[in-house]
This record gives structure tokens, sequence and C-alpha cells, in this order.
């Protein structure tokens, strides 16, 4: 697409720093489920941990579309480099656009720069994601607050610096930033091997009557749901969604490059009529989806209101393109698809992963056809 033309230095970027970081180490990623800290370190050095966070404070400063360009190019092979992405840009921009002056101060630039990392605290096993379900809680002791409660399947959990933690206090929601060192924190490691994005270093996170001071709410009481939660949420659906564009397009490509030259039955594949029909699906349901991410990109610069909407769109659209398109990829290669340690075997196992986080394409049709619904006067 024209817009791939515009952005192509910084794309060719990206894609540099994946050829020397990235690339060499996917498979051992996904082998030993960690990700090194090297590549952490490199992709806090480069400013890719502090995407929306100006560059004064150790950021990248990039717009949304150029973000999503970003996304897409260091998320083409590895579904663990994009949550990693995802978890910890989540907590560097709230904290840029919600933590107090003291917050700032003591963390903003340790969390954009990779010096610290940030890790989103908000499922529990009750309530899974659901802000009116959670059981953790924060109370007044004399001249501080104290947290109590558990979060699991938190994302970068086991090397997170921070923790971006929600819970209710008063009855309203909160969003509090608690250190991985403070007294009476627990981190547990979550063992159960995932189905794909193998490196996302789960744990559980138990809060023991942890002290923490009202300095450390995040966009003050009341705020933590439709502010703080909605912001973070919306980035991380953002980036899901880049990143499944990206191994759409990954696992095309691979696709093209065998069909087009494996001969089967006296033609190649690609001059096959059903190859083609496969062939034609995944590039329109990649086309669309990157119109959509694109979109969204567009909508966020602008300030537009409906631009959250549209992050709805884009993720349901490309983690949609994601999961046909690899399952195309896989049949179209063959044997050779089902190896374990293919890019397309990779993308996969993926993709129902990335159809569940950050709200699954159940919930989000819901929420787009509410969004539809209202777009239309003459219905409301």
């Amino acid at each position: 697409m024209w817009f791939e033309r515009k952005f192509k230095e910084q794309i060719d970027s990206h894609r540099a720093f994946v050829e020397k970081f990235i690339a060499p180490a996917v498979d051992a990623i996904e082998e030993t489920t960690i990700m090194p800290l090297d590549i952490v370190a490199a992709l806090g050095a480069h400013g890719y941990l502090g995407c929306l966070v100006p560059a004064a404070a150790g950021g990248k400063g990039l717009s949304y579309v150029d973000f999503g360009f970003a996304v897409a190019g260091l998320s083409a092979e590895s579904s663990s480099i994009r949550n990693l992405l995802t978890v910890h840009n989540m907590v560097a921009a709230s904290i840029y656009r919600w933590g107090s002056t003291a917050v700032k101060e003591r963390w903003l630039t340790a969390v954009a720069t990779g010096k610290a990392i940030g890790a989103l605290a908000l499922t529990e096993a009750a309530s899974g994601s659901d802000f009116d379900m959670i059981d953790s809680t924060v109370s007044r002791r004399g001249g501080y607050l104290e947290l109590c409660g558990t979060k699991t399947w938190i994302s970068c959990g086991l090397i997170a610096d921070v923790f971006l933690v929600f819970a209710r206090f008063e009855r309203q929601h909160v969003a509090l930033l608690v250190p991985r060192e403070a007294d009476n924190v627990t981190v547990e490691p979550i063992t159960r091997p995932l189905v794909g994005a193998r490196a996302s270093m789960l744990a559980t996170i138990r809060f023991n009557h942890v002290r923490i001071e009202e300095s450390d709410l995040i966009g003050g009481v009341g705020f933590g749901k439709v502010a703080v939660g909605s912001f973070a949420l919306d980035i991380g659906r953002y980036i899901i969604a880049w990143g499944a564009l990206s191994l759409a397009k990954t696992c095309m490509a691979r696709c093209l490059e065998r069909a087009g030259t494996t001969r089967r039955f006296g033609t190649k594949l690609v001059r096959h009529q059903l190859v083609a029909k496969m062939i034609t699906e995944m590039y329109l349901a990649i086309n669309a989806a990157e119109a959509a991410c694109i979109e969204a990109g567009m909508l966020h610069d602008e300030g537009a209101p409906s631009a959250m909407d549209a992050t709805y769109v884009a993720k349901y659209t490309a983690t949609k393109a994601l999961s046909s398109v690899s399952a195309t990829a896989i049949r179209l290669s063959g044997a050779s698809g089902c190896m374990d340690d293919t890019v397309i075997a990779r993308a996969y196992r993926d993709a129902p992963i990335l159809e569940i986080i950050e709200g699954s394409s159940e919930l989000h049709e819901i929420q787009i056809a509410d969004y539809v619904y209202k777009s239309f006067d003459f219905m409301t």
C-alpha cells in the first residue's frame, strides 16, 4: 500500500533492528520461553519500549501511525516480542498520560528506556479482566494506603520491575503503580506452557497488605476503569492489531515463495485455481486488516472521538485475518508448514491467543455492532 512507501525509511529501520537483534534469537526464544535480557535492553535503547512517550523522556515520541508500523516491523517473526511491546507500552503511555509529577519523576524515564520493565496487572482468577468484578482492594491505613489482592496470567510478570495494578478503593476503580521490590509483593511463575507467544513470561502476583502512597495512584480515585483502564487497553488492542497484521503478512509471503517455485501436476502451485483462490482470500483479508489498522492510527493522531471504536475494528479484523491466513498457510505449505519451528506454525499457534487477549473477538462483535448502531442517526 502507498502508506508503506511513505514510511519506507522508518520501516527499513525497524527491519534492520529485527535482523540484528531479534531474528537470530527467535528459535531460542520459542524453545526456552524466555525473552533474552539483551533484546529487552536493545528495545529500550532504541526507544521501542516508550513509543508513545516523548523523546525528551527517553521514548520515541511516535505518532500512532508511526507506532503501528514500528510494531509491525518488530512483530513479523515473533508474537512474544509483540507481547513485551504490548504490556510495556501500555504501562509507559499510562504513566505519561495519567501519572502524577512524583510518579513521572520516579518511573517515566526508567520505563520508557527499558531500565525498568512494566507489566499490567488487571486479570484475576475469578473475574478475568472484568473491571466490575475485581476483588483486589485498596484501603486507608492511617497516613498511607494498603493493597490486597492477587493477579494472574500477568504477561512479563516474571521480569517486571513495576506493576500497573487495577483495584477497588472506596467502591470506585483505581489504578496504581506498585514496585516489585515493595514489601509483601510475591511473584510466582506460571510454568504451564502456552500454545503460542511462548515467551510471555506469565506470573501470578500476590499483594499481601502492600503499603503504598496516595501519590502512587494513577489518574485519581474513580478513574481506574473509565480513564486509565480504557486508555491502556486501547493501546494494547492497537498493538495486537498491528502485530497480527504483520504475522499474517509474513505467512502470505512464505506461501507465495512456495507457490511460485513449487510445481505439482506439471505446473506451479500458484497456477492451480483453488490455490489461486486461497492466495486471493489471504490477500484480501490482509488488505482489509491493514486498512483498518491505518484508519485506527489516523483517527488517534487526529484525536477523533471514534478512535477507540476504530481500534476495536482493527483488532477484530487483523486477528481474524491472522487466524484464517495462518490456517491457509499451513495447508499451502504442506508438511514443512507443520514443523513446530516455522514462523507459519508459530503464527498458527499465536492466532487464537491474539483473538482472546485485551478483549475476545466475541466481545468486540458486541462493541462494534453498538458503534455501528449508534453511528446511524436514523436508528437512534
